[in-house]
């Protein structure tokens, strides 16, 4: 029977500590996932594949219970699957990739600054901390209801009692216009449910809750966003 180890969550030094007290002639294989359950799918598929050699997806097909007691995934989605990872590694998903992080890092920080608990994430998605499952769930049945607009809300038991947040999903066309758009309403249902603002908010790390400062844009990003700050004035 093959060792099995673990190490704690994204803790490299450990994971080195682990290996160096192996055999190195023995061969391993490190299994981990940085971005994972609320943080993660970025693919517009829905169900899971294995991307690595021939001979190691032959070994799960063979001996993963997992996968032997369930279906393969449908034709349809498994084209789905294999597009979208054609269009991103092309010239259009390249374009598509900068504008995604663009929009990401507008919306981040425009919730910030408006004073809304934003809780890091290191992929596109932008958790906002509620913390509260009623309040929650009003307020995205409001912004649904009131104002068409679609924010998944994360309560119990995905998430830990107390953690409850907002899954805020920006996308490479989301305009500035939208997404002004969405903040202006979310901060409106966010004290119509009495829910409080900070004074100055940042983003706080998943685990010790400490700010995390970001590098808000680059010139070339200022550009691309160059009518937001009137379009904000405008209409505040």
């Amino acid at each position: 029977r093959v060792p099995k180890y673990i190490f704690r969550h994204n803790d490299v030094s450990h994971l080195r500590e682990l290996l160096q007290r192996s055999d190195p002639s023995v061969p391993k294989i490190v299994a981990f996932e940085t971005v994972h359950s609320m943080d993660g799918k970025a693919f517009g598929c829905v169900g899971g594949y294995i991307a690595s050699t021939s001979s190691l997806i032959d070994t799960v097909r063979s001996y993963a219970a997992g996968f032997i007691f369930t279906t393969s995934l449908p034709p349809m989605l498994l084209a789905g699957a294999l597009e979208s990872v054609r269009i991103l590694k092309s010239a259009e998903g390249r374009v598509l990739r900068r504008q995604h992080q663009r929009n990401v890092k507008l919306m981040r920080q425009m919730l910030m600054d408006a004073g809304l608990p934003v809780v890091h994430c290191p992929s596109h998605i932008i958790p906002v901390r509620v913390a509260d499952a009623a309040k929650n769930t009003e307020v995205c049945d409001e912004l649904m209801s009131r104002h068409n607009i679609y924010v998944q809300a994360i309560n119990y038991p995905t998430v830990p009692r107390g953690e409850e947040l907002l899954r805020i999903a920006p996308t490479p066309h989301h305009t500035p216009q939208m997404m002004n758009y969405f903040l202006e309403n979310l901060l409106v249902t966010w004290k119509q449910v009495g829910l409080e603002l900070k004074p100055h908010s940042s983003a706080e790390c998943n685990f010790c809750r400490r700010p995390l400062h970001f590098e808000v844009m680059s010139e070339r990003e200022k550009s691309y966003f160059s009518g937001l700050s009137k379009l904000v004035s405008a209409q505040a």
